[in-house]
């Protein structure tokens, strides 16, 4: 049972990117959820490592708390709830964190044609318009 608790310790400490603040934080909601800990308790005497690691990280994702290293400057960030998580930006060094969206680009995306009109289509026709929906082949 110890090596369980040394490799789940040791899991929490790397999924937070090693910083004791930011783990402490993830400690303390993990333990607000009475549920989760119900949970995680029940999974740990079955010694399975795997689903408490699932269910941590599902939690985390529910609350909205992502844990990021910046690829820039390898500064780990906490992020906890904001309102567009691709906009974020690095606290140290202000690079993006998330990949980032081209606001420049003015292309429209491809879209699929009648191959009888050459008409846009729309799902569920995968093929041929509306007008062309009926169109057979004879053999």
């Amino acid at each position: 049972m110890e090596d369980i608790q040394i490799e789940l310790k040791k899991w929490l400490s790397d999924y937070c990117g090693n910083v004791q603040e930011y783990e402490y934080q993830v400690r303390t909601l993990i333990n607000q959820n009475e549920n989760l800990t119900t949970y995680i308790k029940a999974a740990y005497s079955s010694q399975n490592i795997e689903i408490i690691q699932e269910k941590i990280e599902d939690f985390l994702i529910e609350k909205k708390i992502w844990i990021e290293t910046c690829n820039n400057c390898k500064k780990v960030n906490y992020i906890s709830k904001p309102k567009n998580i691709y906009n974020r930006k690095c606290e140290q060094c202000s690079h993006s964190l998330f990949k980032e969206t081209e606001e420049n680009d003015n292309s429209t995306p491809a879209t699929k044609k009648c191959i009888y009109c050459n008409t846009p289509i729309f799902p569920p026709n995968t093929m041929t318009c509306f007008s062309h929906n009926n169109v057979g082949f004879k053999y």
